[in-house]
């Protein structure tokens, strides 16, 4: 049965100045400027009627509730299942505060 591999990677650096997250107790931390991008890249494994979609984004983390809004979209326009969608973070301490953990 034939395998097939897809990637893809976009960038989602913000463009004005963020909140930065992963600093804990100390004073909220504005971003000054970019100095490298932050990206979002995944890559789709498919062999067969089943595909597998492999998330990684340059977040610090991902809530439950950030996860189901992304799955939310991806799934109905993939028809990959939920069960077969891993997401990821970087867990860098250089992107955005996740804001909206709850609707």
């Amino acid at each position: 049965m034939e395998l097939k591999v897809g990637y893809s990677r976009v960038k989602i650096t913000p463009e004005t100045p963020v909140s930065l997250s992963g600093y804990g107790d100390e004073p909220i931390r504005i971003s000054e400027g970019v100095k490298d991008d932050l990206y979002a890249t995944c890559i789709a494994i498919t062999q067969g009627e089943d595909t597998i979609l492999l998330f990684a984004m340059d977040m610090l983390g991902l809530s439950d509730w950030f996860g189901s809004k992304i799955r939310e979209a991806v799934c109905p326009a993939t028809g990959v299942p939920e069960n077969h969608v891993y997401l990821c973070a970087s867990h860098t301490h250089s992107g955005p505060i996740q804001y909206g953990d709850s609707e």
